[in-house]
């Protein structure tokens, strides 16, 4: 799975995250406190039930082993599953963000969107193609393992399934999974119009997810079992990145072609990166109405700062402390150009992880700011505008 995101929801996912474990093809790789509970749970099953179950007599050492282990390759088949994605994004010159793993798998965060829509295909299809061939692969191990090694084929034979049911329910079409972007894909070729056919395919990645919410209701009403509740919770999951996505598509459709210096503020005021934090807090965020401010440095822009940013430095420290430690920094690759339209602002915005850009001329001379709650405001407007309302 894929997807972006908005600073809010990366805060909300950061406050969850543990740890960055590694660091592959230069992604980094995160793990979410969601995910060592599924590890857990699938690792117990594996050693307490599954093997014991299939393979009897042969000890609770080797059952654990065996349990950690399918756990371990399981993990490892979803990342490898994720990396094929990103690698083959990073080749189209879309930017990953990270990947991660959490409660119902992994997804990678991609900062960009595709650039056409054969390279939409072709970064959709990586994944399943990934997991298809990995199957296969084990199910070749599994079949040339000796005969005294049976729980060591049956865990390969096992992991083939496990990578061929991933491939296959990747492929179902609804965003945010992969059936979903080839969906998009398949639809932007036609079509010529990418927001559009994104709309559609959130609306039967919407669909999607309310079938797997309903289907886990009745299952366990029918079983008498509350296992089959996890295919409802993974339904809600995929209805909600749906939703995001929707939303995403057609506030960029409403924003093309609005230029961004019909919108932003022009002049604004900005503070020095050598400004103690109590300063900007007394001189600039008590004395202006602005939510945030652009940080100078020697006439360059290296950043932006908010009260959000201002309240994580400690009290006591405030005098002491320089906005530049506090503040989000940014490169020139995130500043806006005035003719940009708002849809590329709100893009930059998600891949920077902020909620106001500044904005520059031809000699690189700061000529504004445009913050989200101004997008968003435009979004409405021209929403109902649209609705004739």
């Amino acid at each position: 799975m894929r997807s972006r995101r908005s600073r809010e929801a990366r805060r909300a996912r950061e406050t969850s995250e543990l740890l960055r474990a590694l660091r592959l093809f230069g992604i980094d790789i995160h793990i979410d406190a969601s995910w060592l509970f599924i590890f857990a749970l699938l690792a117990g099953n594996f050693t307490l039930a599954f093997y014991p179950q299939q393979y009897q007599d042969l000890g609770w050492a080797t059952y654990a082993v065996a349990g950690l282990t399918t756990t371990l390759l399981y993990f490892g088949s979803v990342l490898f599953h994720e990396l094929s994605h990103s690698l083959v994004a990073m080749s189209h010159g879309v930017k990953v963000e990270r990947i991660t793993l959490f409660i119902f798998g992994g997804m990678s965060q991609i900062r960009s969107d595709s650039p056409h829509p054969r390279a939409e295909i072709r970064i959709a299809a990586a994944g399943p193609l990934a997991s298809f061939a990995l199957g296969v692969g084990l199910w070749v191990v599994s079949r040339l393992a000796p005969a005294e090694a049976n729980i060591w084929a049956g865990m390969a034979l096992y992991l083939a399934q496990l990578n061929v049911i991933l491939a296959l329910f990747n492929l179902l079409p609804g965003i945010p999974l992969d059936g979903g972007r080839l969906m998009r894909a398949a639809l932007w070729w036609r079509s010529g119009d990418r927001w559009g056919a994104t709309r559609v395919a959130a609306a039967s990645g919407r669909w999607l997810g309310w079938s797997l919410i309903a289907a886990g209701i009745m299952l366990a009403a029918l079983l008498g079992s509350l296992m089959p509740l996890w295919l409802s919770l993974l339904g809600l999951f995929l209805k909600s990145a749906a939703d995001v996505e929707g939303r995403q598509a057609t506030a960029s459709q409403l924003l093309t072609g609005v230029r961004v210096d019909s919108v932003m503020t022009r002049d604004p005021v900005s503070i020095s990166w050598r400004a103690s934090v109590q300063e900007a807090l007394q001189d600039y965020f008590a004395r202006y109405s602005f939510g945030g401010f652009p940080v100078m440095r020697d006439a360059q822009i290296v950043g932006v700062v908010s009260l959000a940013d201002l309240a994580r430095c400690p009290p006591g420290e405030r005098n002491q402390v320089p906005v530049a430690r506090v503040m989000t920094s940014l490169g020139a690759e995130h500043c806006l150009r005035p003719e940009e339209d708002l849809a590329a602002a709100l893009q930059k915005m998600a891949a920077a992880g902020v909620t106001r850009l500044p904005v520059v001329d031809d000699t690189g001379t700061l000529a504004g700011l445009i913050a989200l709650h101004a997008i968003n405001r435009q979004v409405r407007i021209r929403d109902l505008a649209a609705r004739g309302v």
